[in-house]
């Protein structure tokens, strides 16, 4: 069968993200960068928050992983910034 990605030359269109994590060492920063993730976060995350500005959720390593896990479960779209 043939895989029409490869033979026409072009590939399918990346999904823009939802959320652009960067990892700072015992910290990880959760850019929620649209709607979607913003309002998964209001369901799914309890208890107390540290937050820089309205968007960015300041995370501790040891959280981050299930985080990042439920949000894909659920169907949110990540990129990573290791800039750091």
């Amino acid at each position: 069968m043939l895989d029409a990605f490869a033979t026409s030359g072009t590939s399918p269109t990346p999904q823009p993200a939802d959320v652009a994590v960067t990892n700072h060492g015992t910290l990880f920063l959760f850019d929620l960068l649209t709607p979607a993730a913003h309002e998964w976060v209001q369901k799914h995350v309890v208890g107390d928050t540290s937050w820089i500005g309205e968007d960015i959720l300041i995370v501790e390593h040891l959280y981050a992983p299930d985080l990042a896990d439920g949000m894909t479960a659920d169907g949110l779209v990540f990129k990573t910034n290791n800039d750091c």
